[in-house]
């Protein structure tokens, strides 16, 4: 599959800005490989997660980068009193950018969906 998706995406480089997709149990193993191969001069990465995602992966993802020997920083978004979860909005995606004051920094998303969008 992840051969086939490949060819795919390959014919749409210029417009499709997914570069790689890892689908497997172990998926965050690669994670700091592939990161360093996609973003060789970055400066740190911004780790965006939600309490949810932070323990299901963030804290894994943040040790593998951090072993790695890259910097890593973590923005927790938290739910309001009026939410069940975390939806997308202009507070949301504004602490994200706020935390994107150098063109070295690169922000992950760990998770999907809602997390992706704010990212």
């Amino acid at each position: 599959m992840t051969t086939h998706l490949q060819r795919l995406l390959e014919q749409y480089v210029e417009t499709v800005a997914t570069r790689r997709v890892v689908v497997s149990a172990e998926a965050n193993s690669p994670l700091p490989g592939l990161l360093a191969e996609l973003f060789p001069t970055q400066a740190r990465f911004l780790l965006v997660a939600d309490c949810n995602t932070l323990d299901v992966a963030g804290c894994q993802v943040a040790d593998l980068l951090g072993a790695a020997g890259q910097s890593v920083e973590r923005l927790i978004l938290e739910t309001d009193s009026r939410e069940s979860k975390i939806h997308p909005d202009e507070n949301r995606v504004d602490r994200v950018a706020q935390c994107l004051t150098d063109d070295r920094v690169v922000p992950v998303a760990v998770g999907s969906g809602t997390l992706n969008d704010i990212v």
